[in-house]
Formats: structure tokens, sequence, C-alpha cells
């Protein structure tokens, strides 16, 4: 099961106005989105998908939407802006999981 499969599954009005209620812009540039989130901050929408619950990443669902690619399984969706609430496709770039881990720890080495 992949995001595009869930997306193409919804009614597109409904989902638009879904994601559009709960983002807000933000001064920095950032779009937040403002759903549940998980044990590491990071957000996430809840879906029935063909009679089965599933959890996707906002910030993946939003690179897919953006993109209309589907994200592959070898690399992960990085926020720039070090913001894990932010879905701002701008903000949101594609990399490999070890490149995430350096980025991750040389951004909190310059904080």
């Amino acid at each position: 099961m992949t995001i595009r499969s869930i997306i193409e599954a919804q009614p597109k009005q409904r989902l638009q106005a879904r994601l559009e209620k709960n983002t807000a812009r933000m001064a920095c540039g950032c779009i937040e989105y403002k759903g549940a989130t998980n044990n590491s901050g990071y957000r996430k929408l809840n879906f029935r998908h063909n009679g089965e619950h599933v959890q996707v990443y906002a910030h993946r669902l939003f690179f897919v939407l953006a993109t209309g690619k589907e994200i592959p399984s070898h690399l992960v969706v990085d926020h720039k802006c070090q913001n894990r609430s932010c879905v701002n496709p701008a903000h949101l770039q594609l990399v490999k999981p070890e490149t995430n881990s350096r980025l991750v720890h040389s951004r909190a080495r310059a904080a």
C-alpha cells in the first residue's frame, strides 16, 4: 500500500478540506499540520483504506501530494527547517537515511 493509493482512494474535496482545516501558515514560512503526533513529535493522519486502519506521517503525505511521486523505499523525507510539524513542500527534501542522520546531528550542533 502506498501513500498515493491512500490519497487516490479519498474523496478529493473531503481530503483537501481536512488538510486545510488542520494547517496553519507561520511567519517563518513553515506550514504546520495541527493533527495528532507520535512519540517522536511527527504529525500523523489516520485513514481507512480497503477496510484497514492506516497511519500516514503528515510531511510524507504532503510531499507526495506536492510532487505527485511516491517516496522511494531507500529514501526519507527530511525537514530542512527542522520543524517536525512542517508540511511545506519547499521545506521538505528526499535524502538517504544516513544523510538525514548526519543532517540532524549537524543541525543540533549548530543550534
